[in-house]
């Protein structure tokens, strides 16, 4: 059995404080930090606290959030042990809401012509006002206001070709222009430097993808950048092909910039390899779980009672875990479920619970901030989520002996929970096997402490010095490869030759192997005439970039036969000789043995891939020349050569 690293699960490890990290400045990246938000920004606060209690440094986390809320926050997260010294909190706009330079380029341009509109703190104080189209009530610009209602800031909003503003202004206490920056890129990157001594190293952790948006491509020496992907990057089925989820598209195209992309599961990372190439920037990093307080006397595990701590949105899918509880109610008319958040979806879980008559058996406490303290007590915790990155909450429900019955969903669930040792996982949308695993825990007191201290040991697994160790690995892995990074500046592919052959007698092995899975009348290769083509590529790569110490030598190329509908993908055997200023490559294949071995795809493109360390590039490889279709093989309106099964 292996854990979310690759290893052995309780593979020893070092403690804290036995690993160092590399000196420089370390800033983690966030779009916001509030006190209420979830698992992801508790991660965040988790990993600076851990960095400066064992690693030796004094960690900023940085934010791109107008909203004047950062006193009070810091506040509220130091009061909960959250945020603690060195550990800093810093926002961008709060820091240009504050003193600057007085102003040498002339007073701020009026802008005429505009509906004004304001935004508020929640103290009811304005802090942007809003410049609208009065046709098309669409935000030209934005303009961010002090205390005093003067002007501090001024940006374009919406597309720059609807906006009389380029850029980022920033003014003075007098109405002055201070500064001018191009874009939000360049702003929030000389934010970013001047947090940085001129001679220092940085590490930028980024948590957000929409703010590392705005600051990557940097291309600063000093500054090594890195991304923790905190959620799933596809949409349903959830193949490695399947499409990006929202804003993880940009993302997936910018990792050729990324000093590292850090996934919470190695099987987060196959997916990203499979779908960007295996690049040498490609990390793991599990989420780690602080040791929950050891209570004496230990108090006792109710029966029949479970629990939920989860931001009620759609991606929990709470509605869900409502209609598995009426499952269990049908069978154990005393079962609880105490679902501890608040979101967006509370509407439609308050009209499920009316609707299947479970006022007196599912509640909702709304937010708690002690409400991992209820788990202490609880019968199981309940993730009936559509999807995940590695969940936080889990980890800290078995940090209180208290046992996960989870969907087997992307990510994280299979590799936290051993069925049995330490709760179940069962299959996405199984209600009644879920139902079945609650009520046994339920109904089965010596099953429920055997499993309680099965989720405490495995918690103890995913401590800090396991974390630690991680982090330390990957972060003196970037500085070794910065010499090593790379950029690809020109690929061109030339087909000399592809198609198909000869006729070629299907080998004995592939005689009983069907070429239809899905239809009714299925035929092997020998029965569907018992020849098959040998599919044949000759093929130039030219190839230009550049490196300070890789070469091209390094690169590595594979062909594919790929179903991007089913993720299915089969290599090819592929000769590749290198010469001046690229490859020659080569490749011959039996059409049948690679629909064979193409599972239930019934068509496949073919695939050129090149990985040079952190950059990658590819292509649906296609004809020279117009042919014929012949029998298994033919050509898309653009070219592109495609395997089909015989019907």
């Amino acid at each position: 059995m292996e854990d979310a690293r690759g290893g052995p699960r309780g593979r020893p490890v070092a403690p804290p404080g036995s690993f160092s990290l590399p000196q420089g400045r370390y800033l983690s990246l966030s779009g916001m930090v509030t006190a209420t938000t979830g698992g992801q920004t508790r991660a965040l606060l988790m990993r600076n606290r851990l960095f400066a209690a064992h690693g030796g440094v004094a960690p900023t986390i940085v934010t791109f959030d107008p909203r004047p809320h950062y006193p009070r926050t810091r506040e509220r997260l130091t009061a909960a042990g959250q945020l603690a010294s060195p550990v800093t909190l810093r926002n961008l706009y709060e820091d240009h809401a504050g003193p600057v330079p007085r102003g040498t380029h002339g007073p701020l341009e009026p802008l005429p012509g505009f509906e004004t509109r304001y935004d508020h703190a929640d103290d009811g104080a304005a802090y942007r006002r809003r410049l609208v189209h009065p046709s098309s009530h669409a935000d030209a610009v934005h303009e961010y206001l002090r205390a005093d209602g003067s002007v501090f800031l001024r940006t374009t909003a919406g597309e720059p070709s609807d906006s009389p503003v380029r850029g980022v202004v920033l003014v003075d206490e007098h109405g002055d222009v201070v500064r001018r920056w191009a874009d939000q890129r360049a702003w929030r990157q000389d934010w970013l430097r001047s947090l940085v001594a001129p001679d220092e190293r940085a590490f930028v952790i980024s948590d957000s993808r929409f703010a590392l948006a705005h600051v990557v491509p940097f291309d600063d020496e000093r500054f090594h950048v890195l991304h923790l992907m905190h959620n799933v990057h596809v949409c349903a089925p959830r193949h490695w092909s399947s499409p990006a989820q929202p804003g993880y598209g940009p993302l997936l195209d910018s990792l050729e910039h990324l000093d590292a992309l850090v996934t919470l599961t190695h099987r987060q990372r196959a997916d990203v390899a499979a779908r960007c190439g295996a690049r040498s920037n490609l990390h793991v990093v599990p989420n780690p779980v602080e040791a929950a307080p050891v209570r004496v006397p230990a108090p006792a595990r109710e029966r029949c009672r479970f629990a939920v701590v989860a931001r009620l949105s759609p991606q929990k899918d709470l509605v869900e875990a409502v209609r598995v509880f009426a499952l269990v109610v049908a069978r154990e008319p005393a079962a609880r479920l105490d679902i501890y958040g608040e979101g967006p979806t509370r509407p439609e879980i308050e009209a499920e619970i009316e609707a299947l008559g479970l006022g007196g058996h599912v509640v909702l406490r709304g937010h708690d901030p002690q409400a991992r303290d209820h788990l202490f007590t609880a019968t199981a915790f309940v993730m009936t989520s559509r999807l995940e990155g590695y969940p936080l909450a889990t980890l800290e429900s078995m940090a209180r002996g208290c046992p996960v019955v989870a969907y087997d969903v992307k990510y994280g669930p299979r590799e936290q929970v051993t069925d049995g040792l330490d709760g179940w996982v069962v299959p996405a949308g199984d209600r009644a096997a879920m139902a079945d695993r609650l009520v046994a825990l339920a109904r089965d007191p010596g099953l429920l402490a055997r499993v309680s201290a099965g989720a405490r040991a495995t918690a103890g697994r995913h401590g800090p010095a396991a974390f630690l160790e991680d982090w330390a690995h990957v972060l003196h892995a970037v500085v070794e490869a910065r010499p090593r990074r790379t950029t690809l500046e020109g690929v061109r592919l030339v087909v000399h030759s592809l198609g198909t052959g000869r006729r070629v007698r299907v080998p004995r092995s592939l005689d009983r192997v069907p070429l239809v899975r899905r239809w009714g009348r299925a035929r092997s290769a020998a029965a569907a005439g018992r020849r098959s083509r040998r599919l044949e590529l000759r093929a130039t790569l030219e190839v230009s970039g550049r490196s300070r110490a890789a070469t091209l030598d390094d690169a590595v190329l594979a062909l594919d036969a790929v179903s991007d509908r089913t993720g299915d993908v089969v290599p090819l055997p592929l000769t590749v000789r290198r010469v001046d200023g690229g490859f020659e490559l080569s490749s011959q294949a039996d059409v049948a043995d690679l629909l064979a071995r193409a599972g239930s795809a019934t068509s496949l493109r073919l695939r050129l891939r090149l990985v040079w360390e952190n950059s990658a590039w590819e292509s649906t490889v296609h004809r020279p020349r117009w042919l014929t279709m012949q029998d298994e093989v033919s050509y898309t309106d653009t070219g592109a050569l495609t395997l089909h099964r015989r019907r």
